[in-house]
């Protein structure tokens, strides 16, 4: 059986409805941990993992998902992207960059499992009479950090740095300057141990000592690469 076959049996089987409701918004959807709990038993033997990357474009930062299954020594992936927002209200900016990332990896198993997002009956909460059935009661509203696949400790950090470099009111100019002049490596993906290693420790020296009551300047300027 080829890793081809799988994913069509996957994709034909799997059952994934919209089950959690947003009580704010008042339309029900589907996490990412709905999806993954839903294909878990029709994997027959194949793996699918899921991985983040953060690129720059236009001044902006994105969140590249990935979703690949693999069986046999073959592989299928298929890849979404988010835009993470410079701020939003109530939330901090790890919580930002994690529900970014959670809607990214949705939209690349929504792809590769070929999940569609149409509405149905499910989705409308309709009884059999079709009118819409009050008394069922709704799931909590999603919160952003719960649905969220667990990340590997060197993707945690390659997030942490982005955080950091943000919350010293670094512009994403500036972030992708100070990337490039200490590492080279503009893609997340790419940082090994020691490039993570490397940057955590720049930006350690650019915090104030402790006890130091003197405030941060509103930009931070990174150090201006050298043309010979």
């Amino acid at each position: 059986m080829t890793v081809y076959e799988i994913l069509n049996k996957i994709q034909v089987g799997l059952k994934a409805p919209k089950s959690q409701f947003n009580a704010f918004g008042k339309y029900h959807y589907r996490s990412c941990e709905d999806i993954l709990e839903a294909v878990k038993p029709l994997l027959g033997g194949a793996i699918i993992t899921i991985s983040d990357d953060i690129i720059e474009h236009g001044g902006r930062f994105y969140i590249e998902a990935t979703s690949t299954i693999m069986f046999d020594g073959q592989s299928v992936s298929c890849s979404a992207y988010a835009r993470e927002e410079e701020e939003r209200k109530g939330m901090s900016a790890s919580q930002l960059t994690g529900a970014t990332s959670s809607y990214a990896r949705k939209y690349s198993l929504n792809g590769l499992l070929l999940i569609d997002d149409t509405k149905d009956a499910d989705h409308n909460n309709q009884g059999e009479n079709g009118k819409k059935d009050e008394g069922a009661k709704p799931a909590q509203p999603e919160k952003y950090e719960s649905h969220k696949p667990k990340q590997s400790p060197l993707q945690k950090r390659r997030l942490q740095i982005i955080t950091n470099l943000k919350s010293l009111n670094y512009t994403s100019e500036n972030i992708k300057d100070f990337i490039l002049l200490k590492c080279g490596k503009a893609k997340t993906s790419d940082w090994k141990e020691e490039d993570v290693k490397l940057l955590e420790d720049a930006i350690e020296e650019l915090q104030p000592p402790r006890g130091d009551s003197r405030a941060l300047k509103e930009k931070h300027e990174p150090e201006k690469r050298m043309d010979n």
